[in-house]
């Protein structure tokens, strides 16, 4: 798959709650930094609690893609999420960027660069008591 088919093959698992599918496309030492984390998620087995984790918290998390930019081995998304936060019930929308590091047709390194503030102020601050580690 080249670049671009590997990072829409990854937003396609998220959506489809399809975590295999999602984690086979990452290389085995993989990272993945979420902006709302305090440091940088190592190893596809990490990457994996903290998805599942993210997927408790908001059962029904869909990411749109709004704009794809792509150079060599980088795919940048522009991206719109939405869901429902499980315990409260409360809805959020949010914007934000993927970024993905393609080496050897896997994902080397993704980061997600997303609206906290906005996540918090839709949610409630107790939110953040609540966020995967």
């Amino acid at each position: 798959m080249k670049p671009k088919e590997i990072a829409e093959a990854s937003i396609e698992g998220l959506n489809s709650n399809d975590l295999e599918g999602f984690m086979s496309l990452f290389a085995p030492d993989a990272s993945f930094t979420h902006m709302g984390l305090p440091e940088t998620i190592e190893g596809v087995e990490a990457i994996r609690n903290f998805i599942l984790e993210t997927k408790k918290i908001f059962p029904d998390l869909t990411i749109q893609v709004d704009k794809w930019i792509v150079s060599s081995n980088d795919v940048v998304a522009e991206y719109r999420s939405h869901a429902t936060h499980a315990e409260t019930g409360k809805h959020m929308r949010n914007f934000g960027a993927f970024v993905w590091e393609i080496h050897q047709g896997r994902i080397q390194h993704m980061k997600d660069y997303f609206d906290m503030a906005r996540l918090i102020h839709q949610l409630g601050p107790d939110f953040v008591k609540h966020r995967p580690e």
